[in-house]
């Protein structure tokens, strides 16, 4: 990292056995700022729920380049305490927001009654939907794989 510069550092975190099984109540976090090396500092930032990827804020005030070594410490994390917060008063219109915005993308000639089995398999299984940007997350468990066949793989840029 150059002297005297600011940098955001891809993190990641690692938690002892948080929230285990939704035995314990959901626990948001924020990274502790602190003096990583002399003259370098990590910035507070919040941790969206299950986010295991943080971007750090990271701060060189020194006049020499410090290098930022892979699997060392950047900040330790404390447990946040929202107090007055948006999710304190959320009404069941709230909770609901976006399960009526995935039905609303439904098909226009799908008929009232499914629809109405379609909302209840939704509701049932809500846990395995989406509600937010921050409730994804990444799995092992499953491998994804393309056959090409005897053609070898085509990578294409993206489009717009």
């Amino acid at each position: 990292m150059p002297q005297r510069s600011e940098t955001i550092v891809a993190t990641k975190t690692v938690f002892d056995d948080v929230n285990s099984l939704g035995a314990k109540p959901l626990v948001e976090y924020a990274t502790i700022p602190r003096e990583i090396a002399p003259g370098v500092y990590a910035a507070r930032a919040i941790i969206p729920h299950k986010c295991m990827n943080i971007p750090v804020r990271v701060l060189n005030t020194s006049d020499q380049p410090v290098v930022l070594r892979r699997g060392s410490l950047a900040a330790e994390l404390e447990c946040v305490r929202e107090e007055g917060g948006r999710h304190e008063g959320l009404t069941s219109t709230e909770n609901t927001d976006w399960k009526q915005e995935l039905l609303a993308g439904l098909d226009k000639e799908i008929r009232e009654e499914d629809r109405m089995k379609i909302e209840e398999i939704i509701t049932e299984f809500q846990d395995c939907f989406s509600q937010s940007e921050f409730d994804l997350g990444r799995t092992t468990l499953v491998t994804h794989q393309i056959e090409t066949g005897d053609n070898a793989p085509v990578r294409q840029g993206l489009r717009r």
